[in-house]
């Protein structure tokens, strides 16, 4: 890039920094710092800083650049990079002429990924809404729940349904994820893993549990397991369990066992504090969201989520007379759904609900804990 600067002093060209942002304001600094015999041009898709400018530099429409001599354009906008590369390669402007901020570099790759439809779709079904540790910082907020166990009916249709939609060679259901809270406080979760593996026995079936319940389970279980090739994925917790005796119960029973993370590695809490108010940009948390477009998306009586958060938003709502609000936008009707490509497009966009989260303001490696249940641990 600091070759084309150069290059636009010398030739007396333009610099385009596309995006009225504090990265592209910082950057024009740095720009002038370097040489105040460089032009700088400002262009965004908002009217009211076209007519308003921007810090004392002329701002244009995106589509007047195409008018402009300029050298080289500068994308500055985090928020809308994606869509403003796209814009300027239909205006014309070619590759090697568009740049972007460090800050846009750093994340370039993996906001790219969010943006484009997987072809495998990995999913989660809570058995139970309930739990046997109180863990702190849930974000199926379990501790908060009542007793409360999914509908056998609902999970037939809705796994019927799925097979329907995922029939053809392009997309497919790689995993399913049976879920809690604790999945094996739910006494009939033999009859859910029958029904997955009748409906959709191309889809791996994983048990995500803490395991305490493992030494109870009977042999009929164990066969079931086996019979349709359960993987059971054990997070390991910093409590008085023997965590190797349940390994070998299950690896003794011919069912494929693995630890949640390496089986050294206990247990640690991520806080992510809901903002309350609904303040956040959407678009900014659902792109440093790790479970956007990814492999935390949750199945619930007929609707799809893209998150664990969303759909068991009520459970926090009710314990703390909270009004945290789901709309339809929310998540996507696979009964209204057309299709398994319709069902993947909406994956990869931020819903409504986004604005309730704040990414960077979360926090990993927090010493496990039963909960307090205080608010602080989920909103701030």
């Amino acid at each position: 890039m600091l070759r084309r600067l150069i290059q636009a002093k010398k030739n007396d060209k333009y610099v385009v920094i596309v995006g009225c942002s504090l990265s592209g304001n910082k950057l024009a600094d740095d720009i002038k710092a370097m040489s105040e015999e460089i032009r700088i041009i400002f262009a965004d898709n908002d009217v009211a800083k076209q007519q308003n400018g921007n810090g004392g530099y002329r701002v244009i429409g995106v589509n007047e650049i195409k008018g402009i001599d300029y050298e080289c354009c500068i994308i500055a906008s985090v928020r809308f990079f994606l869509e403003l590369s796209e814009q300027l390669r239909e205006l014309g402007v070619v590759e090697k002429d568009i740049y972007y901020t460090k800050e846009i570099l750093q994340k370039k790759d993996m906001w790219l990924g969010k943006r484009f439809p997987r072809k495998q779709l990995v999913f989660v079904v809570d058995l139970a809404e309930h739990c046997n540790l109180n863990c702190q910082n849930c974000d199926h907020f379990s501790p908060l729940a009542d007793e409360k166990y999914a509908d056998i009916g609902v999970f037939e249709n809705d796994m019927q349904r799925m097979a329907e939609l995922f029939c053809d060679e392009m997309y497919s259901i790689s995993e399913i994820y049976l879920e809690g809270g604790e999945p094996l406080l739910n006494k009939n979760a033999v009859e859910f893993i029958k029904i997955v593996g009748k409906k959709l026995p191309k889809t791996q079936i994983c048990i995500f549990t803490n395991g305490l319940l493992i030494p109870k389970q009977e042999q009929y279980f164990w066969d079931i397991c086996r019979e349709y090739h359960v993987r059971m994925v054990v997070t390991k917790y910093p409590i008085n369990f023997d965590y190797d005796k349940a390994k070998e119960i299950v690896v003794n029973n011919g069912v494929e066992f693995q630890f949640a993370e390496d089986g050294n590695v206990v247990k640690t809490s991520l806080h992510k504090p809901l903002d309350l108010r609904g303040s956040q940009d959407k678009y900014i948390s659902y792109m440093e969201c790790y479970m956007g477009n990814g492999l935390c998306n949750m199945l619930k009586n007929g609707k799809l989520y893209p998150c664990t958060v969303v759909p068991n938003i009520d459970v926090f709502n009710r314990y703390f007379k909270q009004n945290v609000q789901v709309c339809e936008k929310d998540y996507i009707d696979i009964y209204k759904a057309e299709s398994a490509e319709e069902i993947m497009e909406f994956l990869t966009n931020p819903i409504p609900a986004c604005r309730y989260c704040q990414p960077q303001n979360w926090t990993a490696g927090i010493e496990w804990k039963t909960t307090t249940f205080n608010i602080r641990e989920w909103a701030e």
